[in-house]
């Protein structure tokens, strides 16, 4: 029901399902043609047919006009398969779309006969279950529609179910799920009347009973209230919307056939672009088929009828509100209601004007205008028409009025105006409209000044005002919905205990036993009236960063624009809801900009108020009050009586710098149960506010990227709606066992979950798998937490695992959760890590229920047969034999499938088959059944024993595990779980037990290395999610071996890390950072100590005793001879003074090849400071000197640092996974293990046994995972160096982000030139192929990459205006689809300023997918608004991506270089 979310969860969750390449089947097509008939007492709806309903109450089966449309069609087909299966039904969707015609032809097509009732906010749990009625003088109470429903087997519908309370539609819960419910009388509903029950005291439920449940959309406009969340899983569900366009068209031209084609079109257009803008919430009324029916029903009827009148009766409740009107005369105009301005400000006028006094006609004047001016102003305000003395007339000349012609502004009296017509107002003569359009400047100019505003003043808040026009709108139709909530004392009624109900005496009196009233704080009712006024404050951040920073994101601006947004919004709605603005800075906590009940009243003071907030934002001491300005705000306010306390916190993300943590901002939030306290971010350094956003509240933290989304983040904190539709999402979507989100790639797994925190979907608390947990086994029962099932009776003992096991409350929670799908019956999947534990919980899991175990471990090579059958030798002949599979069938073991991750896919897949339906048939002809038929041999058949368990372990897909996804394939068939490393709390008990004997401090410093590391495997930082395993192994290895080097041990796991250099400096800072310092391991001079010493035999520290005098290069040796010690020869060891290696006192390194001979850190630090000091200037001496022979200044090379520095990071995790890649180009094989095709001379004894996959085939065949990658992959970067880059740089620093992203490509493709060559290519509005970089042509220094980004960057500056992104996308896809490599890619990176040069989505859509041998993606990188997520929502699924911050780029690459994305 996703179409029914509020605005900004549903934009985020179709952004994100879009992502995941997750789109609507194609045979989902509600628009395709459908038949619908009767025949022989058969009624058809496509390809779904049922016998007609044999009924005797044919007065009630519904009789109305109704016109089929596919979409209708498709609905009632999928109602009728729903009916056929005895579901019950819900409609949800908006007024007006036609829901109870729907259902009323449904049931006629049907003849079923119709129960209806309708209900309200005053309907009671009695008048559900009973009528009153006036029999013969006396009140009776018969049985309502409900009862007579369940009686004879009619269908019930149940009208506007959302308007009553939920407590009342509930009684229906029971009734729907169990088939009971009691009425007020006694008498009970059941399925079946007990043996010994009296009929007149039990109802039957007739087996044709159903209810039909017709529903609003809850909140806003409908006020209704959720009865989707409160019932929606009891029933079959569905949406019911507009038509589409298409559909609508049709609908119409059949209540209106003499209408015109083209006034139908342009009606469908108008509400087609209406009900879009209600959903942005530009419009108040979601628009539906309803009205525009009415207005062709009227048209059809009265030909004659003024079209633009019909229609603007529509709208006749909208008129009075001026933000809406000028979006809906827009909306008009643009679908061609243009002939006398439908909607726009004058026609409104005119039109209010007509209904309030008689108006003239439109008159003539005759009389030429001569010269403008104000006029003279008549004391009596008499009303005057024509002439051209008084100001204030109408219909006159040369003054100031209404009306007329030739004035130079205009001037209401209030009177009754006559107006001029279009032609004679436009004759004046041009000269006469300069004079009044000059006189007309200078009273501008004395208003403005009148008030202290100039015209600069007035242009500069106008900027202001512009940029946030349309979000103003927004924001006050949202304001002039608001609901009360401020909870009120009131008399609870209808309740079954407290005071006694005078009003309900005759009830209780009947049987009603809700006759009790009692004093409770109560909800307002939805559209009860608000008594008190609601308290909005906006606290805004006016500290230093907020001006250091609003170069890089705008964020100053954004909170200015923020301002004049609330300012603007909120005038007028005084009664409603009071406003103030409070700042902070480093300066006070608290800074008064605008008071409670002292708003700015005009443009002036509210640009006094931003402008004051931006001089304090410039000039004041640089610190941070967010935390005590975010708590004075919230105390402060909690003081007041008011309807409802809303606090809003506008800030940048820049806690970390004043170490703020984020449990005390989220502890500020919520310290008061009165005030609704939330977070806005509108800035951040990279992913600060994401960060941020995760750990604080759910719900009470938004990222505002564009002041456009304010409108929308408001709406939703001001609506309760949004938690309510969610509540009955919330057990489904947070299950990490349905979405294995743990097991996602990077990239998709932040943007869900920041998707579901965004939702307040959180886990709920007794979710937490650290808690303490009980497991023992005591009368042969084991119980695990609250979970207890008998020990398994069991003749194969052997068989039972017996392993040392260490319990911990993580391993615990899991195995009582399997030990509850055990014993409903379910088979299980464990998926996680390598080196987690899958193997030793499952173990221990059986052994606790004495379970006897079949284990087989599958590889790549496994088929279906090795998988079924096993071969031995047995007595000197081959023999195959039952596998483990099919022995755990027979005997009721429990079957392990280990590594099941890495057979093929449709190996693991005939498991599917078995788990599904229970059968599978042998290569030997025996079959696999649940039951053996009576007449069936019992040699041809295995019976699945009722114990037979399977238990599957796998990893999760993709690198570094290199398997398949099991989970993508057979996941739904099992209990899946995920298995995952412990807590740190776990892992310190679970390594505490493994070595009692090692201290605390140890195993905490190895528990914080690997959760860092872990962490850091996650960001793709490191290649290997290092596990519980090698941990254990460390710690293991400590208790056995106590004297042993601590650091060596560690060293260890590493061993395989330290030939990649990107690796070994990330791996050395954890390492530094948790304690292991002494022989700072795995520094970079460490390692190269420790390759030494197993490459070469290296000689123990040296000391040299002597002193550093003369600093030099040294004398250059040719033989190159190594030199140990001394002060000669340049590349020596272990000397002084000279270039070399190991010593002390020498300017620089150099390097010669030879063994290194070290003196210790003490000796070298002893060096005197002044010839540490001439050692630093010989080697800035030499530095310049290497810098000049590369032609790069020290400014150059500073310049490339920055650019460097800003993505070294993302260097190292880009080098990471470029080392990784896979082969992926096809190749043609023989396709073995077939069923058809030629002969397999190798399998020749496999067929003699039965065997049918004998055959081999030729075919294309996707490389195994792993397969040697022989020819170089092909990188395309396409860059954009259009005028607009620079132009905008300073919006959003699009240009800086691409000359970061150019670094950064260049800088990790280095040394990986045998896997992957690139180019970059870029596009301006001058050429749309111009070459940075060429293919095996790469700059091989900074001073040549500084060169490449240098080019880009100067022609952005200097290019023409205009663009070839299609263009330069086209050619760069086209020449490299020519290329003959492994993979080809081109990556686009882009500006979303496409509508500017009227690029459509679709065409760069197909210049993306026009070669299958290249895949072709784009990355927007800037972009006006929400420009990039229009653009990446229109592209094909997986092809578009937006970068926000070059840090994410990285992880896009490696979701564009993985195929496991789309598998998983």
């Amino acid at each position: 029901m996703v179409q029914f979310f509020p605005t900004l969860p549903r934009q985020a969750l179709e952004r994100t399902i879009h992502r995941f390449g997750i789109v609507p089947e194609e045979s989902s097509d509600d628009t395709a043609p459908i038949s619908c008939g009767i025949k022989n007492n058969i009624l058809t709806i496509g390809q779904s047919s049922v016998p007609l309903y044999q009924n005797k109450h044919l007065t009630k089966v519904p009789n109305i006009l109704f016109y089929n449309i596919p979409q209708h069609l498709h609905l009632m087909e999928a109602m009728l398969q729903d009916f056929h299966l005895g579901h019950h039904i819900l409609l949800v969707g908006n007024q007006g779309v036609g829901k109870n015609k729907i259902i009323d032809r449904f049931l006629e097509l049907m003849n079923r006969p119709r129960e209806y009732i309708q209900l309200h906010r005053d309907t009671t749990v009695q008048t559900l279950t009973t009528q009153p009625i006036v029999r013969d003088g006396l009140l009776v109470h018969e049985d309502s529609p409900l009862v007579n429903a369940i009686k004879h087997g009619h269908v019930l519908v149940v009208d506007e179910a959302d308007k009553a309370p939920t407590h009342v539609t509930c009684i229906l819960k029971t009734l729907v799920e169990s088939g009971q419910m009691i009425l007020s009388d006694g008498r009970r509903i059941v399925p079946l009347i007990p043996p010994n029950g009296h009929p007149s005291n039990y109802i039957q439920i007739h087996p044709d009973f159903r209810i039909v449940v017709l529903a609003n959309r809850p909140g806003f406009p409908f006020l209704g209230n959720d009865f989707f969340g409160a019932l929606g899983d009891l029933f079959s569900a569905h949406a019911v919307e507009n038509p589409s366009a298409d559909s609508e068209i049709s609908l119409l031209r059949q209540y209106g056939p003499d209408v015109p084609l083209d006034t139908i079109k342009k009606l469908v257009g108008v509400f087609g672009e209406l009900r879009n803008m209600a959903d942005q919430g530009l419009v108040s009324y979601p628009y539906s088929t309803r009205e525009v029916v009415n207005i062709v029903k009227h048209l059809e009827q009265f030909p004659e009828a003024d079209l633009e009148d019909v229609v603007f009766n529509v709208f006749d409740f909208d008129r009075y509100s001026p933000e809406v009107v000028e979006t809906l005369g827009e909306v008009l105009q643009k679908h061609g209601f243009s002939s006398k301005n439908v909607m726009a400000a004058e026609y409104m006028a005119a039109k209010r004007a007509r209904e309030k006094i008689q108006v003239t006609k439109s008159r003539y004047s005759g009389k030429d205008a001569q010269e403008p001016k104000h006029g003279k102003e008549d004391p009596d305000n008499a009303p005057h028409v024509g002439g051209n003395t008084w100001a204030g007339g109408t219909g006159g000349r040369d003054t100031a009025g209404m009306g007329g012609k030739g004035g130079p502004y205009r001037l209401d009296k209030g009177h009754e105006v006559h107006q001029l017509s279009e032609e004679e107002i436009n004759s004046v003569p041009e000269h006469i409209q300069r004079a009044a359009r000059e006189m007309n400047r200078k009273a501008f100019q004395e208003k403005l000044k009148e008030i202290g505003m100039s015209a600069y003043d007035a242009t500069l808040y106008n900027q202001f005002y512009n940029a946030v026009s349309r979000q103003i709108q927004s924001l006050r139709i949202i304001l002039g919905n608001l609901q009360a909530k401020n909870k009120e004392r009131h008399w609870s009624r209808h309740q079954t205990a407290g005071e006694l109900d005078d009003v309900k005496l005759i009830d209780g009196l009947l049987g009603e036993k809700t006759i009790f009233r009692r004093r409770a704080e109560q909800e307002p009712e939805i559209g009860a009236p608000q008594l008190k006024p609601k308290l909005f404050r906006v606290v805004v951040d006016v500290s230093g960063s907020m001006y250091r920073f609003n170069g890089y994101d705008g964020r100053l601006d954004k909170e200015l624009e923020a301002a004049v947004l609330v300012m603007e919004s909120f005038q007028g709605f005084e009664d409603k809801i009071q406003y103030d603005i409070i700042g902070h800075s480093g300066e006070a906590p608290f800074i008064s900009f605008v008071k409670l009940k002292e708003h700015p009243k005009n443009n002036k003071e509210r640009l006094d108020v931003i402008r004051t907030m931006h001089a304090h934002a410039q000039y004041c001491w640089s610190g941070d009050h967010t935390l005590e300005g975010t708590e004075e705000a919230i105390n402060s306010l909690a003081e007041e009586d008011c309807d409802e306390a809303i606090v809003i916190v506008l800030s940048d993300a820049n806690l970390e710098r004043y170490r703020i943590p984020p449990s005390k901002l989220a502890a500020a939030l919520t310290s008061k149960s009165n005030v609704s306290a939330y977070v806005i971010f509108i800035g951040g350094l990279g992913d600060q506010a994401e960060r941020l956003t995760e750990r604080l509240p759910a719900g009470r933290a938004f990222i505002c990227s564009d002041v456009t989304q304010l409108p929308q983040i408001l709406k939703q904190i001001f609506s309760s709606s949004v938690i309510t539709i969610l509540s009955s999402f919330r057990g489904v979507l947070v299950t990490r066992t349905t979405f294995m989100v743990q097991f996602f790639p990077t990239l998709p797994r932040q943007a869900l979950e920041r998707t579901i925190h965004r939702f307040g979907i959180v886990p709920e608390k007794s979710s937490d798998d650290t808690a303490p947990i009980s497991c023992g086994i005591k009368n042969n029962i084991l119980t695990i937490g609250q979970s207890s099932v008998p020990l398994y009776q069991n003749k194969h003992l052997t068989k039972v695992p017996n392993i040392l096991f260490y319990n911990i409350p993580q391993h615990l929670h899991l195995m009582e959760a399997m030990l509850q799908d055990f014993h409903l019956g379910h088979h299980i999947l464990l998926v996680g890590n390598q080196g987690v534990g899958k193997n030793k919980i499952i173990d221990r899991f059986l052994e606790l229920m004495n379970r006897p175990r079949e284990y087989i471990q599958l590889h790549r090579d496994t088929t279906v047969q090795t998988l079924t059958t096993q071969p031995t030798v047995r007595d000197g002949l081959l023999v195959h034999e039952d596998s483990p599979l099919v022995n755990a069938i027979k005997h009721g073991h429990v079957l392990v499938v280990d590594e099941a991750d890495k057979a093929p896919t449709h190996v693991t897949c005939i498991l599917k088959t078995l788990v599904e339906s229970g059968q599978m048939i042998l290569s030997d002809g025996r079959r696999i059944v649940p039951l053996v038929p009576p007449n069936g041999h019992p040699s041809n058949y295995i019976q699945i024993h009722p114990d037979f368990r399977i238990v599957v372990l796998a990893n999760r897909p993709g690198f570094p595990f290199l398997g398949n996804d099991f989970f993508g394939a057979l996941g739904d068939l099992f209990s899946a779980h995920a298995v995952e490393n412990p807590s740190a709390d776990s892992e310190i008990s679970l390594l505490g037990q493994y070595g009692p004997n090692v201290p605390l401090d140890t195993i905490k410093k190895l528990v914080g290395v690997f959760g860092e590391l872990r962490n850091m495997a996650d960001q793709g930082l490191v290649s290997y999610p290092y596990s519980t395993r090698e941990v254990v192994n460390i710690v293991k290895h400590l208790e056995q071996f106590p004297g042993a080097d601590l650091e060596d041990v560690v060293f260890n796991v590493f061993d395989f890390d330290r030939y990649s250099p990107e690796v070994v400096e990330t791996l050395g800072e954890v390492l530094q950072k948790h304690g292991f310092s002494s022989k700072n391991v795995m520094a970079a001079e460490y390692m190269a100590a420790k390759r030494a010493r197993e490459k070469i035999q290296v000689t123990k520290s040296r000391y040299s005793g002597k002193d550093a005098q003369e600093l030099k290069h040294g004398k250059e040796d040719p033989d190159n001879s190594p030199h140990v010690g001394g002060n000669t020869w340049a590349g020596g060891t272990g000397g002084r003074d000279t270039a070399g290696m190991g010593g002390k006192g020498g300017p620089y390194r150099l390097d010669k090849g030879h063994e290194v001979h070290q003196l210790s850190e003490e000796e070298i630090n002893a060096v005197p400071e002044h010839i540490q000091r001439a050692a630093r200037e010989m080697n800035r001496k030499a530095f310049q000197e290497k810098l000049k022979e590369i032609g790069m200044s020290a400014y150059d090379a500073t310049l490339y640092n920055q650019f460097y520095n800003a993505v070294s990071r993302q260097i190292q995790s880009l080098r990471i996974i470029l080392g990784n890649l896979q082969a992926k180009n096809k190749e043609r094989h023989w396709s073995r293990h077939q069923t058809a095709g030629e002969l397999d001379d190798a399998k020749l004894i496999d067929g003699l046994l039965g065997e049918k996959t004998i055959f081999r085939r030729r075919a294309e065949q996707e490389p195994e995972i792993g397969a040697p990658q022989l020819k170089p992959k092909l990188f395309r970067v396409v860059v954009d160096v259009s005028g607009s880059m620079y132009r905008f740089n300073g919006y959003d620093g699009r240009l800086d982000k691409e000359l970061e992203a150019a670094v950064l490509v260049m800088e990790s493709f280095q040394g990986f030139e045998d896997k992957i060559q690139y180019d970059i290519i870029g596009h301006s509005g001058e050429a749309p192929f111009i070459p940075f970089v060429k293919l095996k042509e790469h700059p091989k220094n900074n001073k040549e990459r500084l060169d490449v980004i240098r080019t880009m960057h100067a022609h952005a500056q200097y290019c023409w205006s205009g663009d070839h992104t299609l263009e330069g996308t086209e050619d760069a896809i086209n020449s490299l689809a020519e290329e003959d490599c492994d993979e080809a890619i081109v990556i686009v990176l882009s500006d979303a300023n496409l509508e500017r040069y009227r690029i459509p989505p679709s065409k760069l859509a197909a210049a993306l997918t026009s070669k299958s041998n290249v895949s072709a993606y784009v990355i927007f990188i800037g972009g006006l608004g929400d420009q990039a997520e229009r653009l990446t929502e229109r592209l094909p699924a997986g092809r578009a991506f937006i970068c926000s911050d070059v840090t994410q780029l990285p992880q896009i690459l490696k979701q564009i270089f993985s195929s496991s994305v789309i598998t998983i």
